[in-house]
């Protein structure tokens, strides 16, 4: 595969606790120069990535790392993003609901997310140490 293909197929992640704007700018740049898929970065982070990169080459996670807050949290911060230009979504699965065998609320807050998501690409995150492979095809079956 040449390098160039490959690089295309590799998000970027820049999110660390310690982020800092002159962080994502320089992520940001090398997105741009490597060709890298897309940059991910906190919903914050999303207007000043996009000072750089075009829409589709920005992605928010949403709920990151551990997807621990309630449904309604998780839908202002698809808002944010979207509405910050971020053109991907990369929204960390409810895992507490999954380990409950809870696949009515899993689906619930995956319908509401795209619902609100507009047109923006949705990618989720699972954790899938924790998961057991009845989990985990579960889960690629409500995605």
């Amino acid at each position: 595969m040449e390098r160039e293909s490959l690089l295309s197929k590799i998000d970027y992640a820049v999110l660390k606790a310690t982020t800092v704007p002159e962080l994502v700018l320089k992520s940001a740049e090398e997105t741009k120069s490597f060709g890298f898929a897309t940059l991910c970065v906190f919903p914050k982070y999303v207007e000043l990535a996009r000072t750089v990169l075009p829409q589709e080459k920005v992605c928010a996670v949403v709920a990151f790392p551990l997807s621990a807050v309630p449904l309604a949290l998780k839908l202002k911060e698809v808002e944010y993003a979207v509405e910050s230009g971020a053109g991907e979504l990369d929204v960390v699965v409810n895992l507490g609901a999954v380990k409950e065998g809870n696949w009515r609320e899993v689906e619930q807050e995956l319908k509401e997310i795209r619902r609100v998501a507009s047109g923006a690409v949705l990618k989720l995150i699972a954790e899938c140490c924790y998961l057991r492979e009845s989990e985990k095809k579960t889960l690629c079956l409500l995605a």
